[in-house]
């Protein structure tokens, strides 16, 4: 059966990279000093965020190396994907801080922080990559910039049904993933 259009729209247009890039880029817009920081801030957060973990995926997957691009089919081939990901994220993260966009770096530490638990429980159990970002993000931005953030939480509960309609997780993997990330958003809030 093939799944929901709606859902496979929410799935892919909100996949992690692409959820952190828009986040980021927005961030830059709304908060840096001049149109000439927002842009540097935005393209960078584009960059490290989106391009480079996508097109390292994209890479794997043309090569036979990915079953596909949320690598959800097979768990072990998730931990070198995440690995670069992380990278690319940690590496934005001190690019977006030398340029003093300090609320664009503090979305990039949130994500990278979700990532390292997911990567151990990955080992063991596939988690909600996609919950796990989206709860995360929301959690942070609610305690750090302003409640309305917690309003975004519609998106991360359409994001777990999504998931879930196109198969790619169980209600459990789309409930820890949103635990985790509510958690962890909610712990690097407290200590950033």
């Amino acid at each position: 059966m093939t799944p929901p259009r709606p859902a496979r729209a929410l799935s892919e247009g909100l996949s992690p990279p692409i959820l952190l890039a828009l986040v980021a880029a927005t961030t830059a817009l709304l908060t840096a000093a001049t149109a000439t920081d927002a842009t540097v801030a935005a393209l960078t957060a584009v960059l490290f965020g989106a391009v480079l973990p996508l097109a390292w995926i994209t890479l794997g997957v043309r090569r036979g190396r990915l079953t596909d691009r949320h690598i959800t089919r097979v768990r072990s081939q998730r931990h070198l994907p995440l690995a670069v990901s992380l990278t690319s994220i940690i590496a934005g993260a001190a690019v977006l801080r030398m340029l003093d966009a300090q609320p664009v770096a503090s979305l990039f530490v949130v994500t990278a922080a979700v990532l390292l638990p997911c990567m151990v429980i990955t080992v063991w159990w596939q988690v909600s990559i996609h919950c796990a970002v989206a709860a995360a993000v929301t959690a942070y931005a609610a305690l750090i910039w302003s409640p309305w953030w917690a309003t975004a939480a519609v998106i991360v509960v359409a994001l777990a049904w999504a998931r879930v309609a196109v198969s790619a997780h169980t209600l459990s993997q789309v409930a820890a993933g949103t635990a985790l990330g509510v958690a962890t958003g909610s712990i690097t809030a407290l200590l950033l």
